[in-house]
């Protein structure tokens, strides 16, 4: 190939990304998704295919609002880095310096958990309570409010600071700190002093105001298989700073992903963060477990994968059927963005990528490392036992000598009540893949924390910590 041929085959165009988008989603079996990609400030290709709504037959297009579900974490940490340059917050205070009242079950963690903590996900607080439907805290402007004086029972998964773990409750105390020391809904402050001076047009806080738009429903497995369109749209309004919002094209997105490669400025020149925020942003302040799932590191609202070429930083997004992943890489000035809107499709962005995005990028995508083959696992029966948090049980047991897991969630409402069993294939001495039929996808299984007698005292899945009872 001629190196003509070969930087055209590289660049990355609408029409390359259509093509690949509409061959994915039809192995896949998703109904629609949105692609774009942003370098230098600009727009350089996007991709709609398939249906925004399997019961209407609506198109998806460029214009399509999704739900992009946890990126809105990201949204959340520049908010609260907003009050860190105004020197209204300090990152190592405590978090219930500025929320009065504030109680977790755990005394120590009430009086400790730091504002860094909960950004990087290590304040240890088990953190998957969630209300989907807004049954339990309501829709009114009290919502986030009520969440957090719920968490007085909340238990703590491990010490804070000491390991890392996925925690939705922690960002939904972070939005109550803005909207404290704010005096206004968390919406209200992410509307004044985000998405309006960024130029977000096409972002917003409330299904009503994307009911006349081309909106995209989420689409889930029925008991007997089938794919359906979720039963429900709009998460709960308590979980708003967690990812409940915001709704935006997948070209907004990139837009605000292009603020953090502008290091806090917007495309208008309008300062939206410091500089030095948003390198504390990206700054490694926590390593994952599962290095293949997050990119190995976490800085303040971002995933970081620092490991073999230019530095990438994101983040993930899963709503009640839609599926999203945003990047930035900060070393060639660009973004993109991906969302389906199909439940639990995080394969599909790896999958992209690998073909029109990693070239293009300079970078390579995580790829799924290989289970070894015949790896004796010394003294198997040390695994076995009931790992748990609030969100889930996770029984390992060995079958016909092999190890393997089941899954049992407790948040009934919008997942099987059983998924089993999985067998473990090893990657090592204490870490293994199951592959997850729901999902399609093997996901890493880490066992941490050996006592001594070798049995660990955590299991790590999915992001998150389960300990063993």
């Amino acid at each position: 190939m001629t190196t003509t041929a070969a930087a055209a085959s590289q660049e990355l165009t609408s029409e390359r990304a259509q093509q690949v988008l509409e061959r994915l989603i039809a192995e896949h079996g998703i109904p629609g998704a949105g692609f774009a990609a942003l370098r230098d400030g600009e727009i350089v290709a996007t991709a709609a295919a398939g249906v925004a709504n399997l019961d209407t037959g609506l198109r998806v297009t460029d214009g399509t609002i999704f739900q992009p579900g946890s990126i809105g974490k990201t949204y959340c940490t520049v908010l609260v880095m907003q009050l860190v340059d105004e020197g209204l917050v300090d990152l190592d205070r405590p978090v219930s310096t500025y929320i009065p009242g504030l109680r977790f079950a755990d005394e120590t963690a009430t009086r400790t958990v730091t504002v860094r903590q909960l950004l990087s996900h290590t304040g240890g607080i088990d953190g998957d309570r969630l209300d989907e439907a807004g049954t339990l805290f309501g829709r009114g402007d009290d919502a986030v409010e009520r969440y957090v004086a719920s968490l007085a029972d909340l238990d703590q998964i491990v010490e804070p600071g000491r390991m890392w773990s996925y925690c939705n409750a922690g960002y939904v105390v972070l939005g109550r700190m803005v909207e404290v020391l704010r005096g206004a809904t968390y919406e209200s402050v992410l509307r004044e002093k985000l998405l309006e001076p960024a130029g977000l047009s096409s972002t917003f806080c409330f299904p009503e105001e994307v009911v006349a738009r081309n909106t995209a429903a989420g689409h889930m497995p029925s008991p007997d298989g089938t794919l359906g369109v979720a039963p429900i749209w709009a998460l709960g309004r308590s979980g708003g700073p967690a990812g409940a919002v915001p709704y935006a094209s997948v070209s907004d997105v990139v837009r605000f992903a292009d603020v953090l490669l502008r290091d806090g400025v917007a495309a208008d020149g309008t300062r939206i963060l410091s500089a030095e925020s948003v390198a504390e942003m990206r700054r490694p302040h926590a390593e994952c477990p599962e290095r293949e799932l997050l990119g190995g590191h976490w800085g303040l609202g971002l995933l970081a994968k620092l490991d073999g070429g230019p530095a990438v930083f994101g983040h993930d997004g899963n709503t009640l059927g839609q599926t999203a992943a945003m990047r930035f890489v900060p070393e060639h000035n660009l973004a993109f963005a991906l969302i389906t809107n199909k439940h639990q499709t995080n394969m599909l962005f790896a999958e992209l990528c690998n073909a029109v995005v990693d070239d293009w990028a300079g970078i390579t995508t995580a790829r799924q490392r290989k289970p070894v083959e015949g790896l004796r696992i010394d003294a198997p029966e040390r695994f076995t036992g009931t790992y748990a948090n609030v969100a889930a049980e996770i029984p390992v047991s060995l079958r016909d000598g092999a190890l393997s897991m089941e899954l049992h969630p407790r948040r009934t409402m919008t997942e099987p009540l059983d998924i089993a069993p999985f067998p473990l294939r090893p990657l090592d001495d204490t870490t293994f893949l199951a592959h997850i039929d729901i999902v399609d996808d093997d996901l890493q299984v880490a066992f941490l924390e050996p006592d001594a007698e070798r049995r660990p005292k955590y299991l790590h899945f999915g992001g998150r910590l389960y300990r063993r009872s």
